[in-house]
C-alpha cells in the first residue's frame, strides 16, 4: 500500500514497519521530556508518561513508566473533545466547545476530571494531517509542588480537595504554536517551586512537539489511510490476544482485599476489594466491596480506579503483548460513586498515587494473580505483591545556602520485587505497575537539597529466610535500605505514607519475648526453626498464632507482602 492507493490492503512488512515506528515516537518522547526537565523525579525516578492516541481517546502506544496514567490521558483528550465536566455542578459553567486548532496545546490536573492527583500535571496537543485530527500525543509528569496548605500538595489536614493546591480542569496553554504567557505566570504563582513547574512545563511542550513531528513524517511517508490502518490493527491484534488468553484461564470469581491504616485524621482501616469474575474472554472487576470515600487525603477518583486497574491488568496479563487499548476492552470495571477508589467532590485526593490508587492496585493484582495460579499453564506467571506500599518523602524549606528548595525523594521505590513459584523476586525490583521505575543517584539527590548520605544499601534478607530448600524458595527480594543526614538549615521535612509493621523484634517483645538478641545473630538452621525459636518465648500457650508469626519470620508483612516488615 502507498499514498496513491489509500484503499489497498496493508501489507505485513508496513503494518510492522509502521507499529514499530509508533513504538519508537513514544520512546523519543521520553528521551525529549528527560532531556529538557531537571526534576529528578522525571529525570532520574521515571515519575511520567509519554503516550499516543486516537481522536476518541484510544491508547495507540504508551511508553513503560507510569502505566497509572495510559486511561487518564485518554479521558483528558474526551474531556478536550466533547467539553463535558465529570462533576454535574460544573457543566453550566462550561463555555462552548473551543476550536481546536493545530499547534494547540492543552494543560490540565484536576482529579475530577484527569488526573490521579493534583501533582500529576499533564499536556497534550493535537496531531493534524490534511485538516483532520489523525491523533493525540499527551505527557504526564509529577510536579513536586503545585500549591496548597501544605509543602509539596501533600496535605494530611486537609478535608476538602480545595485546601490541596490548584486544580487546573483544561486550559489551552498553547494556541496555534504560540505559547499564552499570561496562563504560564498564572499557574506558575501557584507553586512554591516556580522554576521547577515552569522547566516540566516547557519539557512537556517539547515532548509533544516531538510527536507531532514525528507522527506527520509518518503520514507524509505512508499516507493517513496506512496510518489508520495500522492504529486499528495493533488495537484490534492485541485485543484479540487478551481475549484468548482470557479464554484459556480458568472461569470463577477471585478476591483481592488489601487495606489502608490511616486516613491522615484518625487510626482507621479502610478496605478496598477488587471481585474478579471471568466468564469466556471478558473480566468484570467489581469494587463494590470497598469501604466508603474517607474524610482524609487517602481517597482517590474514578480516573484514580481506571489508572489502578490498568496498571495491574498490563503487567500481569499482557506481559508480551503491545500496551494499548486492545489489552482493556475486555475489562469492565464495577463501582459505585462515594466509594475510597471513587470519591466524590470535594473529598481531598492529595496522596491518591500512593494510597487509594496503590492499593487498589494491590487488591487487584492479588485477584489477578489467584486466577493465574488456577491455571496449569500459566501458574508459573503468577507472582506475589511487588512494593506493596509506597511511603512517600517530601522535603522542604530554606537550604545552607537560603534559597527555597524542595525535593519529592523516590528512594522508598526501591522496595523488594516479589517472588514467583519456582523463582525469587528482584533486589529492589520496585513496583511492576511500572516496569521502567528507578531512583535518582545519590550525588543527584545531594545536588538539588541540603541532604547529605551516609549510605544506601539494600537490607539484607528482608525478603525471607535464605535457608529454605531452593524449590520452596517464595522469597520476595531485598529492600533499598538508606540513611540520611540533613546539612546546613533545613526545615519543613514532612515524612508521608502508610505506618509500617513494626519489626519482628518490637513485635515479639510487646507479646512477651526477652532475649532476642543472641537470635538476631544466630544462623539459624530454617524457617522451621525460626518459627519455633519465636514461638517458644512469645507464645507458649498459644496455638492459633504460628502461622502468623511464620509469615513475618518469612519476611512478609501480615497481608503477604515484603517491603512492610
Amino acid at each position: 500500500m502507498n499514498k496513491s492507493d489509500p484503499g489497498a490492503e496493508l501489507s505485513p512488512i508496513l503494518f510492522e514497519v509502521i507499529r514499530n515506528r509508533l513504538v519508537a515516537i513514544t520512546e523519543e518522547m521520553r528521551i525529549a521530556l528527560q532531556a529538557v526537565s531537571g526534576s529528578p523525579t522525571v529525570t532520574e525516578a521515571s515519575d511520567f508518561f509519554t503516550g499516543l492516541f486516537l481522536p476518541d481517546g484510544s491508547v495507540v502506544s504508551m511508553g513503560f513508566q507510569v502505566a497509572y496514567h495510559a486511561p487518564v490521558c485518554s479521558q483528558f483528550v474526551r474531556h478536550i473533545t466533547n467539553r463535558t465536566g465529570m462533576l454535574p455542578e460544573a457543566a453550566s459553567n462550561l463555555s462552548s466547545k473551543q476550536t481546536i486548532c493545530d499547534g494547540d496545546m492543552f494543560i490540565g490536573n484536576d482529579p475530577y476530571i484527569a488526573a490521579l492527583h493534583q501533582n500529576d500535571v499533564q499536556m497534550v496537543g493535537p496531531i493534524f494531517a490534511d485538516g483532520d485530527i489523525v491523533m493525540w500525543a499527551g505527557v504526564e509528569a509529577h510536579e513536586t509542588d503545585v500549591g496548597g496548605m501544605d509543602f509539596a500538595s501533600w496535605s494530611p489536614r486537609a478535608r476538602e480537595v480545595f485546601q490541596e493546591g490548584m486544580r487546573i480542569p483544561c486550559v489551552k496553554l498553547v494556541d496555534r504554536g504560540e505559547l499564552r504567557e499570561d496562563v504560564l505566570e498564572m499557574i506558575l504563582t501557584a507553586s512554591r517551586l516556580p522554576a521547577s513547574i515552569g522547566l516540566d512545563i516547557r519539557a512537556f511542550m517539547a515532548t509533544l512537539t516531538v510527536a507531532r513531528s514525528r507522527v506527520s513524517d509518518l503520514v507524509r511517508r505512508y499516507g493517513k489511510a496506512a496510518l489508520k490502518q495500522a492504529i486499528t490493527r495493533m488495537i484490534a491484534s492485541t485485543e484479540k490476544k487478551m481475549r484468548a488468553r482470557l479464554v484459556e484461564l480458568p472461569d470463577g470469581e477471585y478476591h483481592g482485599i488489601d487495606f489502608l491504616e490511616h486516613d491522615g485524621h484518625a487510626n482507621a482501616l479502610y478496605k478496598l476489594h477488587c471481585k474478579a469474575t471471568k466468564f469466556g474472554d471478558k473480566l468484570k472487576l467489581d469494587f463494590s466491596g470497598s469501604s466508603r470515600q474517607a474524610p482524609g487525603f487517602i481517597n482517590c477518583t474514578r480516573s484514580g480506579l481506571a489508572g489502578a486497574v490498568c496498571g495491574s491488568i498490563l503487567p500481569t496479563f499482557a506481559w508480551d503483548m503491545q500496551w494499548n487499548e486492545g489489552a482493556l476492552a475486555p475489562i469492565e470495571i464495577i463501582a459505585p460513586d462515594g466509594l475510597i477508589c471513587t470519591a466524590k467532590h470535594p473529598a481531598p485526593v492529595g496522596s491518591a498515587t500512593v494510597e487509594a490508587i496503590w492499593v487498589t492496585a494491590n487488591a487487584t493484582m492479588l485477584a489477578l494473580n489467584k486466577l493465574l495460579m488456577c491455571s496449569a499453564k500459566y501458574k508459573q506467571r503468577a507472582q506475589g505483591l511487588s512494593a506493596g506500599v509506597m511511603a512517600t518523602f517530601n522535603l522542604g524549606g530554606v537550604n545552607q545556602f537560603g534559597e527555597r528548595f524542595g525535593l519529592h525523594l523516590m528512594d522508598p521505590l526501591a522496595a523488594g520485587s516479589a517472588a514467583w513459584p519456582t523463582k525469587d523476586g528482584v533486589d529492589a525490583g520496585g513496583p511492576i505497575t511500572s516496569p521502567f521505575s528507578g531512583i535518582a543517584d545519590v550525588e543527584r539527590n545531594e545536588q538539588v537539597s541540603p541532604l547529605f548520605y551516609l549510605y544506601r544499601r539494600l537490607a539484607q534478607d528482608t525478603g525471607g529466610g535464605r535457608p529454605l530448600p531452593r524449590w520452596r524458595r517464595r522469597r520476595d527480594r531485598d529492600d533499598a535500605r538508606r540513611h540520611r543526614a540533613r546539612r546546613g538549615p533545613c526545615h519543613d521535612a514532612r515524612r508521608r505514607g502508610a505506618e509500617r509493621t513494626r519489626p519482628l523484634r518490637r513485635m515479639a517483645r510487646r507479646h512477651g519475648a526477652t532475649d532476642l538478641g543472641p537470635q538476631r545473630n544466630r544462623e539459624w538452621p530454617s524457617a522451621i526453626g525460626r518459627l519455633r525459636s519465636l514461638r517458644a518465648q512469645a507464645w507458649p500457650d498459644a496455638h492459633d498464632r504460628p502461622r502468623r508469626v511464620r509469615r513475618v519470620v518469612a519476611g512478609r508483612r501480615w497481608l503477604g507482602r515484603s517491603d512492610r516488615t
